[in-house]
């Protein structure tokens, strides 16, 4: 087998269907007659020959360049379900050789400074690479679902959380850089969700074929913002439960939360058929 194009989808105007779960085997020592009237986008994404040698069609540009795109968005999405999972392993590692560390009563960012924190630091940085290379992913993926402003819109916003946990990752709970590190980086990895979330997902129930997509991303928006102003209410003094110091496991749930959804998202990417 020379190329295998599997649930190839192409949509005009994001409205009109013109391909939908198209399967194409071309094996060695197949001839293909490809007619069609020319448009702009055959010639933007089918722009050069067919030719044929020993035996074999080998299409040049057009194929092995939507195929290499595609496994390389692939790839890149798969890195949103690889980051998160290394990331949330890193942490609960750190927290049981910290000697004395409490996961119920302390932050995550407690371990980014002290013994072995280099694994703790190391991993959400590297986590926060993956969950960019997955919005890359989502961005290009968008091409047929959302309009050019809407997709720019909601990869800047997805970067939003992904960059505070770098930046939370670089700066880390250390006097000199304590404030950067609450102030800069915890408010964009928790808060860019709520709006990333939400606003992807309000754009994306718009679509039939990301329709439950689209309110699982409006329903983790808000889940989210439930979970951070449960937190601030926790670690408010004179609450009902800031003696029982819960902090540290409300914002485990509410990081966990939010590195689902990309995880989540970077595996149907992933797994999705003719990707761009």
């Amino acid at each position: 087998m020379l190329y295998e194009l599997s649930g190839v989808c192409k949509r005009f105007n994001k409205k009109v269907v013109a391909l939908r779960g198209v399967d194409l085997v071309i094996r060695e020592g197949d001839f293909l007659a490809i007619q069609g009237a020319t448009s702009t986008v055959q010639r933007e994404r089918m722009p050069q020959r067919l030719t044929h040698r020993q035996g074999r069609l080998e299409m040049v540009d057009a194929v092995n360049t939507v195929l290499r795109s595609g496994r390389t968005s692939r790839r890149l999405a798969f890195g949103g379900l690889v980051g998160p999972a290394v990331f949330v392993l890193s942490f609960v590692v750190a927290g049981l050789i910290r000697p004395g560390y409490s996961p119920v009563h302390q932050a995550v960012s407690d371990l980014g400074v002290g013994s072995n924190a280099w694994l703790v630091d190391g991993s959400i940085v590297l986590c926060s690479l993956l969950l960019i290379g997955l919005v890359v992913a989502f961005f290009r993926a968008m091409r047929e679902v959302m309009s050019e402003g809407w997709r720019w819109a909601s990869a800047g916003l997805l970067s939003l959380s992904p960059v505070g946990f770098a930046i939370a990752g670089v700066f880390t709970e250390a006097p000199a850089t304590l404030a950067v590190h609450w102030v800069v980086g915890a408010m964009l990895a928790f808060f860019g969700p709520v709006i990333a979330f939400t606003l992807a997902g309000i754009r994306l129930w718009r679509d039939a074929g990301w329709r439950g997509w689209g309110a699982y991303s409006i329903a983790s928006g808000l889940v989210t913002l439930a979970l951070i102003l449960f937190l601030f209410w926790v670690y408010t003094p004179g609450t009902i439960l800031a003696p029982e110091r819960l902090g540290g496991l409300i914002e485990r749930i509410a990081v966990v939360e939010i590195l689902a959804w990309y995880a989540a998202t970077g595996w149907r990417l992933s797994r999705a058929h003719g990707f761009r």
